[in-house]
């Protein structure tokens, strides 16, 4: 009889300990088999495997889960010796990680009825007004609200009116930042650009002690960081550069642009026009940059269009460490993305940042057509989209959500330090929630497969999908290994 699971009569007591663990897991593996295996024929079927991975908001048709089932799993299903060499590997796949309840939140469908129950109680804020300095933004349904999110490991979610595009607006200004510090790097941009809070409104005539803007989330330093992006190249090579960028934040995912936003802002762009050659007559503009093109690159800019989703997953790609969870393509180097999100959490809020660092603790930037995007790092991207904005120009409901979000889980950088017994920590599997949503037990896969529990798919109709697989466990710079030896 093998030494492994045979008798412990002749082992010394940390052999037999040692046995007793291998022959634990070896019975652990063949329940989980069990419980996917439906037809009870020896072989878990493709569209098994793909509903377990759904069940936890993976997207099985993406290019690189493909492949990994394709190789796990043959034409008749994948037998229990393949699976078992695979749950007793060294390797990390997708499917393993999701068994093993090792994704970025383990209990996926709980947390996202959780967030839905915070949205919902968050309708109850009915402040705000939208933006009218552009007619198409005033022009927008009040009433539309949605919220999406993305996790580094890819699971997506999403809810409400999430497919409406909406533009980006000021939410295009990380994004415009990092294209500038790719092309010139970080400390070159800020020669020209500050990295304090203003403390005034976004449009301000404003320049800190050495003349330049405050920071690149405000209109003068969006600009300027406009100002310094590919200004070799013919405009329309520029812009495109711009959406193909963009969409590779978003994994793929098409940007839009609104002509008749564009137009609109351009035309009421008097204080715009004003700050920038305010800022040229103080020199704060690179040597040779023509000014004109410079702010109607801005307004290009500002008014590409995305949908909620797509900007949650372009937020998870800053999460993730600059590599997008569902192409795993590195858009941007990290270095850029920690600068990034240290901006974003000081000064990407307006002249609420402060009190939203103290109250919130999460990077974050608003738009003025509605849109908070958050980023929690080596967690998820959450972008929230309601029209109407406070007096600070930021989405009035969309930061009740947020404050909400907040107060029901451990998201701040804050909490990280000091751990609240009063908050829910979604990235730690929490064996008192619903069973059936407990990937690493087969009683919870068999409710999943819906062997046990037909209303499972139902709970599972209002997952958007989607993923990516984690790089080496081993790469310190790999923000997944990082929370994984954190959580060690």
């Amino acid at each position: 009889m093998s030494r492994m699971f045979g008798s412990t009569a002749a082992q010394n007591p940390e052999e037999a300990m040692l046995s007793r663990l291998l022959q634990a897991k070896q019975d652990e593996v063949k329940q989980i088999f069990g419980a996917m295996d439906l037809s009870g024929d020896g072989t878990v079927s493709r569209t098994q495997l793909e509903a377990v991975l759904a069940a936890q908001g993976l997207d099985p048709s993406l290019s690189y889960i493909t492949s990994e089932l394709d190789e796990i799993c043959g034409p008749d299903g994948m037998s229990f010796a393949t699976f078992s060499k695979l749950m007793h590997s060294e390797r990390s796949t997708v499917f393993k990680r999701t068994l093993m309840g090792e994704l970025a939140i383990p209990n996926f469908p709980d947390f996202c009825e959780d967030v839905v129950k915070i949205f919902e109680d968050s309708r109850s804020c009915q402040s705000g007004k939208n933006a009218t300095y552009i007619p198409q933004l005033a022009n927008v349904d009040p009433l539309l609200y949605a919220f999406s999110l993305c996790t580094v490991d890819g699971q997506e979610f999403s809810y409400g009116d999430v497919d409406v595009p909406f533009c980006l607006q000021s939410c295009v200004k990380p994004f415009m930042y990092t294209m500038a510090c790719r092309e010139h790097g970080v400390d070159e941009v800020h020669k020209y650009i500050g990295r304090e809070p203003s403390g005034v409104a976004f449009n301000a005539f404003t320049l800190n002690s050495e003349k330049k803007p405050h920071n690149p989330m405000i209109n003068a330093g969006a600009i300027t960081s406009c100002s310094l992006i590919m200004n070799d190249v013919p405009d329309s090579i520029r812009f495109a550069q711009v959406l193909e960028y963009l969409s590779d934040f978003a994994g793929g995912s098409r940007i839009g642009f609104n002509q008749p936003v564009y137009l609109s802002e351009r035309d009421t762009a008097d204080r715009n026009f004003a700050l920038g050659y305010f800022m040229q007559h103080e020199g704060v503009f690179k040597e040779g940059t023509r000014l004109v093109n410079a702010l109607e690159f801005y307004f290009q800019a500002c008014s590409t269009e995305a949908d909620c989703l797509t900007l949650a997953r372009m937020a998870s790609t800053l999460a993730n460490g600059g590599v997008s969870p569902t192409t795993h393509k590195k858009v941007c180097d990290i270095e850029t993305v920690k600068s990034t999100i240290q901006l974003m959490l000081s000064c990407g809020m307006y002249d609420y940042s402060g009190e939203w660092a103290c109250t919130i603790g999460l990077p974050a930037k608003s738009g003025v057509a509605g849109a908070i995007m958050v980023v929690i790092p080596n967690v998820m991207g959450i972008t929230v989209w309601s029209p109407p904005l406070d007096e600070r120009g930021n989405s009035a409901r969309g930061v009740d959500f947020c404050t909400r979000l907040a107060n029901h889980f451990s998201f701040s950088i804050f909490d990280q330090l000091l751990k609240s017994s009063s908050k829910v920590d979604p990235t730690i599997p929490n064996p008192e929630r619903s069973i059936r949503y407990q990937p690493v037990t087969a009683e919870g896969l068999r409710m999943v497969s819906g062997r046990d529990q037909a209303s499972s798919s139902s709970s599972n109709s209002s997952t958007d999908t989607g993923k990516h697989d984690r790089l080496s466990d081993d790469d310190e710079n790999d923000p997944r290994a990082q929370r994984k030896r954190v959580r060690a």
